[in-house]
């Protein structure tokens, strides 16, 4: 036997075939079994956990797999056997002293599952495909499920971007949303941060999809293929958090709500944002450790979430949508945005994550300070959840920014701005829970008008029927309505409205509830009773009383679903 073949560990040695042990006895090497070595140790930098990749000949070819460090025990190394290894009984506690000196001299190899920001022995680092740090002085390669590998080239993706996004706003905007999610990673490193929802809807030609490759190119493969970064509603709510989990810096798609299953997107709308998985228990009855994530996820549809979630304002924060606009310019336009994304992706992140481990952590709260101001004072009409708006608005302004410090690239910072100006004033209108539960509650009061009694001056109309809702009093200068409380909490909750205090506290900052001193109920004559009630005092022309049979809506109130509070208490005439 040749000895250049052999590697030699100790009294043992390896060649292409089998593992050979010194016999001091008989001066010579003998064969313990044919060959099973060590290739590779791989040691995970999240769990601190090592595996061992084996290098195995069965029948005279050489095979590979992958195992726990804890294999290399004699016991555990005879469960091998079903894969071709050549470890049966009595040569399992050879082996396993021979892997245990060979082990020494292996390769060692770092990679992460998590992906985004963390911190590594005290250094701030990224994950994506690589290991990023500020002097690279760790090393690590993505071992997940997902295709962050570059592909194509960075100037390619360039071009593309000068050609096709650049000075068209709702690319930008696409372009930067992606971006944006490596800025919340980085933030939540430090601070209570949310994750950003944005949903993208309107009908099939508006390039929604699009838009959700293109913000999706700078990191990985922007499809819904085997490892794309496009995942689809169409799952259950676990298996998408589970997509989610330990991701702090890389954009998460959710393509087509309207393929899912959900009926209800309240749940998922308020798990999406907080970062946090709920409370589980295992197999032994104990709290499971609960997975986070920070990051930035933008779903598609047709349809509007909010639309099919419960009428809350806490809803209308966690969730901003942006609807039925045209993100691509034309169907040319599009075309070329989507061959050019599956052409070149998975250069431009990685620098972008570089650029802020280079810079301050100072630096980027000032310039997001600064354009929360900026948009502060921007924004034409404000409520009291403004802030909490302006604070997500602005980290988006902030991303264009160090984008174009980082990658070069021209954007139309003042553009954005108004677009996402407009998205708020939209959502200003809806995250008015008071003006939706109000129209809610007089629609109610028509369709069942028979239910109230009804008084104008001295001319009374009783309810009709044994049901009675409550009463409907005509002055003057207003209308005061006056509903059991019962009815009202049924009709509010019927129409999605979770919690009826925060309707009931909405009316009465508006100055539209009628309340005894201390509560938010008052006493009212129904049904020849004195009972509690909730009382609304609303414009004299929100009903007509003279005639009974003619009692409607005013008209202004029909033909305008969005009349504000003042419309509706305005004792002008």
């Amino acid at each position: 036997m040749d000895n250049k073949k052999k590697a030699h560990f100790g009294k043992y040695c390896i060649t292409d075939k089998e593992i050979l042990k010194y016999n001091d006895g008989e001066k010579k090497y003998t064969k313990v079994s044919d060959l099973v070595k060590v290739k590779e140790i791989k040691r995970d930098i999240e769990s601190k956990k090592n595996s061992i990749i084996l290098q195995y000949n069965y029948k005279g070819s050489i095979h590979e797999i992958e195992v726990s460090r804890g294999s290399l025990s004699r016991q555990e190394l005879q469960k091998l056997l079903e894969y071709g290894l050549d470890v049966f009984e009595h040569k399992a506690s050879e082996i396993s002293k021979f892997l245990s000196i060979q082990e020494q001299s292996a390769p060692l190899e770092y990679y992460h599952t998590h992906l985004g920001w963390c911190d590594i022995e005290g250094h701030l680092t990224y994950k994506h495909y690589e290991l990023i740090s500020r002097n690279n002085e760790l090393t690590s390669v993505y071992s997940g499920d997902l295709d962050l590998s570059a592909a194509g080239s960075l100037d390619g993706w360039r071009d593309l971007i000068k050609n096709e996004v650049q000075g068209t706003v709702t690319l930008e905007m696409a372009l930067v949303l992606g971006f944006s999610s490596i800025v919340v990673g980085y933030l939540a490193q430090s601070i209570e941060m949310e994750s950003m929802v944005f949903h993208l809807w309107g009908d099939s030609t508006k390039g929604k999809t699009t838009a959700a490759k293109l913000a999706a190119s700078p990191f990985g493969k922007p499809s819904q293929s085997i490892g794309g970064l496009i995942n689809t509603w169409n799952g259950t709510k676990n298996a998408i958090i589970n997509q989610l989990t330990n991701n702090r810096g890389i954009p998460f798609v959710l393509d087509e709500a309207s393929m899912g299953s959900f009926k209800d997107f309240t749940n998922q709308i308020y798990q999406l944002a907080s970062g946090i998985d709920k409370a589980r228990m295992n197999k032994e009855a104990k709290m499971r450790k609960r997975e986070t994530w920070a990051t930035t996820i933008i779903s598609t549809a047709e349809k509007s979430l909010l639309a099919n979630a419960t009428q809350s304002t806490g809803q209308h924060i966690r969730l901003l949508e942006f609807d039925n606009i045209t993100w691509t310019r034309d169907a040319r336009n599009a075309d070329a945005i989507r061959e050019g994304v599956e052409k070149h992706y998975g250069h431009s992140a990685p620098i972008f994550a570089q650029y802020l481990l280079d810079i301050d952590f100072e630096t980027v709260i000032d310039l997001w300070n600064s354009w929360k101001q900026v948009l502060m004072e921007k924004l034409p009409q404000k409520d009291n959840f403004a802030e909490r708006i302006v604070k997500k608005l602005a980290l988006i302004l902030l991303t264009a920014e160090l984008v174009e410090k980082s990658l070069k690239i021209n954007l139309n910072k003042e553009g954005l701005s108004q677009l996402l100006i407009e998205q708020n004033q939209q959502s200003l209108e809806n995250r008015d829970i008071g003006s939706k539960a109000l129209e809610v509650i007089i629609e109610a009061i028509y369709q069942h008008r028979r239910k109230f009694d009804r008084v104008y001056n001295e001319t009374d109309f009783p309810s009709q029927g044994n049901e009675n809702w409550g009463q409907i009093k005509q002055f003057e200068e207003k209308t005061e309505v006056s509903i059991l409380p019962k009815k009202l909490r049924d009709l509010l909750m019927e129409n999605d409205f979770e919690d009826i205090n925060v309707v009931i506290n909405a009316w009465k900052e508006k100055g539209i509830l009628n309340h005894d001193a201390g509560g938010n109920q008052t006493k009212a004559t129904v049904n020849s009773k004195r009972v509690r009630v909730y009382s609304l005092s609303l414009s004299k022309s929100v009903f007509s009383l003279k005639d009974e049979s003619s009692m409607k809506p005013s008209k202004k109130l029909k033909s305008n679903k969005k009349t504000t509070l003042e419309d509706l208490f305005n004792n002008e005439a």
